[in-house]
């Protein structure tokens, strides 16, 4: 039975390969007007076609079972189009009967049977360009087993290959040529009135219900199963590490901006403080310097009246003891002549010891001095105020800051209170 079916497979291929040569390609006028491109077509001078239903339905075989692939036979024609060599895939038949082993695929004498009667039956026009793999989950590369079944199922040069990943929902075309299967970047699918594939796909229409694999694929399934999982737990772990780097890269980020915050909330509280401070102490700001002036002034003022009192006394001596006053004889003619004169003008006398009165005769270096312990005015302490700044705001300096703390009995004049009442006495008053 097998031998019969490989002749049977050989006299079909061997058939087609007739039809590939250029001198007996069949030229059409045009191409397909109805077509989507699925990636990008190179400028060579081969192009795939393949028909909607043709491509709907070989995804929906190719989903039938995720845990095992699956084999379509594609089937179609060659044409020329000016110099371009064109596939137009047009029908496809399900491949039964295959083998799916570790050692490789095996299409057995039953799977060429099979095909042949579904060929013959529905697409007696239609010549084999190549097949369909579905490789679930194993994207769509292919390794040396899959060219091998190519190379000892397809022979000849342009014969086609369509792997498609239903889980990816990913596929590619590969086309024989220069003894290698070679991707292509891109095909087309056009789209047109196709009775035979519609009723084909009417009468072979895809179930969703799972058959039980056969005893001798159990192993198979299981290792595809334990192979999808351990790349998904491959993948987890990757993406979980990759979600950790992240979180902890946005941890520090969120670390370093918090640290900055706060440096620069410390510094905004010192500087709210700061301006605080200067808005209510700024007439204070030289306080300790405004209360020793005051102190300052009162020992000069100390050391200017001991100067002035020495110079009065000089000046009382000098004008008490004029030239030659030390002679006896001139100072008894003096007396003499001032008697005399005395009484002779008793208002002269008057006048005379009017004007040698201590303060009379020091009249040109001090004036007497009035301060009126009962004129004062009293001021309201507000927020902010020191009694230096009270002093400088009413006297326009703080020379008085002393006499306004005895006169309200404050013996230290940082300590003041807000609303406490404050009685500024009237400075001396000079009277010459």
């Amino acid at each position: 039975m097998y031998l019969w079916g490989a002749v049977i497979m050989i006299e079909i291929l061997n058939t087609y390969d007739k039809n590939i040569k250029e001198e007996n390609l069949k030229s059409i006028s045009q191409l397909p007007k109805n077509v989507r491109q699925m990636g990008e077509v190179s400028s060579n001078n081969k192009k795939i076609f393949i028909e909607d239903y043709v491509y709907t339905y070989l995804y929906q075989y190719a989903s039938l079972d995720l845990d095992n692939s699956q084999i379509a036979i594609l089937l179609g024609n060659y044409y020329k189009y000016n110099d371009e060599k064109i596939l137009l895939i047009s029908g496809a038949v399900q491949a039964k009967y295959f083998l799916n082993h570790q050692s490789g695929i095996i299409l057995t004498s039953e799977t060429w049977t099979y095909i042949y009667d579904k060929v013959k039956e529905y697409f007696d026009n239609l010549e084999i360009l190549g097949w369909m793999f579905s490789h679930p989950g194993y994207s769509i590369g292919i390794n040396d087993q899959i060219g091998k079944v190519h190379t000892d199922n397809f022979p000849g040069s342009d014969k086609v290959l369509f792997v498609i990943d239903p889980i990816e929902k990913d596929d590619a075309f590969y086309l024989y040529e220069n003894q290698k299967l070679r991707q292509q970047n891109g095909y087309y699918v056009y789209y047109e009135r196709n009775e035979k594939m519609h009723q084909y796909m009417l009468n072979y229409r895809i179930s969703k219900e799972k058959s039980e694999p056969e005893p001798e694929e159990e192993v198979i399934v299981n290792y595809r199963r334990q192979v999808r999982n351990r790349r998904q737990e491959v993948y987890h772990k990757k993406l979980v590490n990759m979600l950790y780097a992240v979180s902890g890269a946005l941890a520090i980020i969120v670390l370093v901006i918090g640290v900055a915050l706060m440096d620069n909330y410390d510094k905004m509280k010192d500087l709210e403080a700061t301006i605080n401070n200067l808005s209510i102490n700024g007439p204070n700001i030289d306080k300790e310097g405004s209360n020793k002036e005051p102190e300052d002034a009162n020992e000069n003022n100390k050391d200017n009246e001991d100067k002035e009192s020495k110079d009065e006394d000089s000046n009382n001596k000098e004008e008490n003891s004029p030239v030659g006053s030390n002679n006896p004889a001139i100072e008894s003619a003096n007396n003499t002549t001032q008697s005399n004169s005395t009484q002779n003008n008793p208002t002269q006398i008057n006048n005379t010891q009017t004007n040698n009165t201590p303060a009379n005769s020091a009249q040109n270096e001090t004036t007497a001095t009035v301060n009126p312990v009962d004129t004062y005015h009293t001021y309201i302490v507000k927020e902010g105020d020191t009694l230096a700044y009270i002093c400088f705001q009413h006297y326009s300096n703080v020379d008085m800051m002393r006499e306004v703390m005895a006169f309200n009995n404050i013996s230290n004049p940082n300590l003041i209170y807000v609303g406490q009442n404050i009685k500024l006495p009237q400075p001396k008053r000079t009277l010459n």
